[in-house]
């Protein structure tokens, strides 16, 4: 177990970009997420893509969010949801995006409403590139009838953990000692 992360680790992790590289070379991440009540989630997603190398962002996120996303950082390339949440007539819009990136995170902020997790199955099923899930979007697995192809991450917190597994973890520890 490494305790202290020095720059040596780091670079034998990440591979050097080329001098010569442009955009899209580094990497191209796609971000669906968002709602009117959690706007900050897919943003801060964003940033941290940046903050590892990304270097093509895409958001898809609720029509009210678009000017503080493209006001944060002008080169998010951001579309967005034809309403205020995801829905069915959104999903082949995400998924032609989906297919030119290398890969796509799906759930920060993007809330539970019934219209959402069908749009969030409909995508699943259908995704052919690795695939992160946050927040809500890790539930969904419960309604899903068929394994999705793609590699899939899940990124749950405790809570998040326990409902998907339908067990109750017990931590001895404080939670923010701990890596779960």
């Amino acid at each position: 177990m490494i305790r202290e992360l020095k720059y040596n680790d780091v670079k034998k992790i990440f591979p050097q970009r080329d001098k010569n590289s442009y955009k899209g070379i580094n990497g191209k991440v796609l971000i669906v997420g968002g709602s009117e009540l959690f706007h900050g989630a897919p943003i801060l997603s964003a940033i941290g893509a940046l903050n590892v190398g990304v270097d093509l962002v895409y958001l898809v996120i609720p029509r009210s969010n678009v000017g503080v996303v493209r006001a944060m950082y002008p080169d998010f390339i951001v579309n967005s949801f034809e309403g205020e949440h995801l829905s069915m007539k959104d999903v082949e819009m995400i998924l032609e995006i989906a297919n030119g990136c290398d890969s796509v995170l799906i759930g920060p902020g993007i809330g539970k409403s019934d219209e959402t997790q069908e749009a969030l199955i409909a995508i699943l099923s259908s995704l052919r590139v690795p695939t992160v899930l946050d927040s809500e979007a890790i539930q969904i697995f419960h309604k899903m009838k068929d394994i999705p192809f793609q590699p899939i991450v899940l990124t749950p917190h405790h809570n998040e953990f326990e409902n998907l597994t339908n067990k109750e973890m017990k931590i001895d520890t404080p939670v923010d000692t701990k890596i779960v």
